[in-house]
């Protein structure tokens, strides 16, 4: 029983408030126009998507990554904190996206770009400004 109640409070996925599982997201900035964000409970099934995004050195990057479904394994989820890293393949390094659960904004690249998410996933089809 001790060793049950260990791991219910160390337990990354778990928060004051649990969390539920299908997490969708919809992220506007933190590298993208819109990023959208797909994580499973197991991992696995998990993806994101980015749809016209800013930081990708070519016109080539950008066709291959644009509006595709790109698989997840390796995120974390805290009480405070979502933290997705993906290796994309031509780019050299690893690109790491942080989203504040409290909130809901999200950061890349060290604080470089950053933007605000909100849950389920949201259509943009005109500019409001």
């Amino acid at each position: 029983m001790r060793k049950l109640l260990a791991a219910f409070l160390l337990s990354p996925l778990l928060s004051g408030e649990e969390a539920e599982y299908p997490i969708e997201l919809t992220c506007t900035g933190g590298s993208a126009a819109l990023i959208y964000f797909y994580l499973t409970k197991e991992e696995t099934g998990s993806w994101f998507k980015l749809i016209n995004p800013y930081f990708l050195p070519s016109k080539k990057g950008n066709e291959l990554l644009n509006n595709k479904k790109i698989n997840l394994n390796k995120y974390i989820i805290n009480e405070k904190e979502i933290i997705v890293r993906k290796y994309l393949g031509r780019l050299p390094e690893v690109r790491q996206w942080t989203i504040d659960r409290r909130s809901g904004t999200i950061q890349m690249g060290g604080g470089r770009f950053s933007g605000n998410c909100i849950k389920g996933f949201k259509e943009f089809k005109e500019n409001i400004i």
